[in-house]
């Protein structure tokens, strides 16, 4: 429902007047996307959208908000009716009718609610009629010659705001949802009992996932690649309780006839149609327009194509293709390249004083990969280090304060903006392992 109310709503706004959020479009990467340090984020909201947080119109003091589920009518809850009393979608109405604004590919934009509120508060200083100023205006043709033609103004990554806004906002989901698959992947505090057995597991999520493959023949993908692990645990066991097959959907009598149909018909998996389950596989947050479906038919094609080659594949093209790949490891602070990771260390040590395998010794593989990009970021935006200052000759600076070291304050790399490679094609990351086995 809509409500005139002038209640502050909890919704981190991100701010494209930062210097942290300037795409630098001649350079060929971007600068690290962060919110103001000053304010607390929940990083939580750039992947689940808060039902009880409204959504702000841009321009007055009106504010949508997703109705109470409980209050809905029985005959209001087809999916249609569902869909055109959604926040968003009074939102969007509101919007075109009484601010002649119109949102396009509100479908892709990540974070909506953050969305609105950045443009709410940027727009509170702009009149009106100055929209044109920002945003690409569509023009009507009258009805009748009397009648003045109506303006609209576009919102839409054609305007470069917009477009930075957008990709700032799908940067930050990408973020958190990495935190939150390390957290899932080395927490040990996990407790649950089995979807279809009454053995309860302790300790490390992917010990229950290995026994729903191992012991039930049922798989929902690999923990690399499963993030909302709790949920998406929780969704299932709802369908089960709720006596529903997973994968083809139907409803039954009873437990014991819904254990057999699934096990006689070897649905003991998910439905691969069913898009509810798309937000639970990170694949969808990498590659925009692609499906956990789409890669996991990729990924059986690649599996029929390496079984039909044939052992007799020539060695030596297999070796070069190696030292190819290879020879592409760069140093850290300077162009050296070499083969070998060895080469590029002792490199490292003799040249810079920086010895890597110490430097990440001990270190499980999530922090090797931050140290390594915290490093290459720095050095590309000229900055030491260690210190963290700038210099125009940053590695002579280095050479000269004997700054080739981390800073004694392990927060400054130990961020997660430092999952995201400086370099795409960064082949020292390709090689690092991880030494350490999380307790």
């Amino acid at each position: 429902m809509a409500t005139a109310s002038t209640h502050k709503s909890h919704i981190p706004t991100p701010s494209l007047d930062s210097p942290a959020f300037v795409s630098t479009r001649r350079h060929q990467i971007l600068r690290p996307l962060l919110f103001p340090e000053s304010q607390s984020t929940d990083l939580s909201c750039f992947y689940e959208e808060k039902k009880d947080l409204p959504i702000p119109c841009l321009l007055c003091e009106m504010e949508f908000i997703d109705s109470d589920p409980s209050i809905i009518s029985e005959s209001s809850t087809s999916k249609t009716k569902k869909e055109k009393d959604s926040a968003r979608q009074r939102f969007l109405y509101h919007m075109l009718t009484k601010h002649n604004i119109v949102i396009h590919g509100t479908e892709n934009i990540t974070s909506f609610k953050c969305y609105a509120k950045y443009w709410k508060e940027r727009l509170l200083s702009l009149p009106h009629e100055r929209l044109s100023d920002i945003f690409p205006v569509i023009q009507t043709n009258p009805e009748t010659r009397n009648d003045l033609p109506e303006r609209y103004f576009l919102f839409n990554d054609s305007v470069p705001e917009d477009k930075d806004l957008r990709e700032f906002l799908r940067m930050k989901r990408l973020e958190a949802l990495l935190e939150l698959q390390h957290f899932e992947r080395t927490d040990n505090n996990f407790k649950r009992l089995c979807l279809f057995c009454h053995e309860t597991f302790t300790g490390n999520r992917s010990v229950l996932l290995e026994h729903l493959f191992e012991s039930h023949s049922f798989r929902i993908g690999k923990p690399d690649n499963i993030v909302m692990i709790d949920k998406f645990l929780d969704s299932l066991q709802e369908k089960l309780e709720n006596l529903q097959c997973l994968y083809c959907e139907r409803m039954f009598r009873d437990y014991g006839t819904l254990r057999d149909h699934m096990r006689k018909k070897y649905h003991k998996k998910i439905n691969p149609k069913n898009k509810a389950y798309d937000k639970f596989y990170m694949i969808n947050y990498l590659e925009e327009g692609k499906s956990w479906e789409d890669i996991s038919k990729e990924t059986d094609q690649l599996q029929e194509d390496n079984e039909e080659e044939t052992e007799e594949e020539d060695s030596e093209n297999w070796s070069d293709w190696a030292e190819l790949m290879s020879s592409s490891i760069t140093c850290l602070f300077c162009s050296h390249t070499s083969s070998s990771l060895d080469d590029i260390n002792r490199h490292m040590t003799d040249r810079h004083d920086f010895n890597l395998e110490e430097v990440t010794r001990e270190r499980d593989y999530y922090s090797r990969v931050k140290i390594i990009n915290y490093i290459r970021r720095q050095v590309y935006n000229g900055i030491c280090i260690h210190c963290c200052s700038r210099y125009e000759d940053v590695i002579d600076h280095m050479n000269d304060c004997n700054h080739f070291r981390l800073p004694d304050d392990r927060n400054v790399w130990d961020q997660s903006q430092y999952f995201f490679p400086t370099y795409e094609n960064d082949q020292l990351l390709c090689v690092i392992e991880d030494e350490t086995t999380v307790s």
